[in-house]
């Protein structure tokens, strides 16, 4: 599952400034197939999700950040960029929500950018993948 157009991810990567590389899917919490998820070259992936593999094999699902060193050709992963942040911030409408665009700010924001720059200027990123599934299984 991914933040699609007109949920809560995806309001949160607009207002940090950020494009949701799913936000011309079909539904606010659309499943995409681990393919699609690489096909759409995110910059930056922010795995916000509360999954874990119960049988602590690391590096085993989506929602694990060392599963996407797999495409070392895609952006997010090339850069470095992909990140595990708390899924309350992500998934729970609240005054944390400001701590949440912080936090995508900084992940969006281009290279050598500092933290106080302003939210125009993020590259294209955003997807934010709860988990995926191999098309076909």
């Amino acid at each position: 599952m991914a933040a699609g157009p007109g949920s809560f991810g995806d309001d949160l990567i607009r207002l940090a400034g950020g494009e949701n590389v799913t936000g011309s899917a079909k539904g606010r919490y659309p499943q995409i197939s681990l393919e699609a998820a690489v096909a759409a070259a995110p910059e930056a992936i922010v795995i916000a999700g509360m999954v874990k593999d119960s049988a602590g094999r690391s590096g085993m699902r989506p929602t694990d950040p060392a599963f996407w060193k797999r495409w070392p050709g895609l952006p997010a992963v090339r850069y470095g960029r992909v990140y595990e942040a708390d899924g309350d911030l992500f998934s729970r409408p609240g005054p944390r929500l400001i701590e949440a665009v912080r936090l995508l700010r900084d992940v969006l924001a281009p290279a050598g950018a500092g933290k106080d720059r302003e939210t125009s200027g993020a590259g294209r990123a955003g997807a934010v993948p709860v988990s995926c599934e191999r098309s076909g299984e």
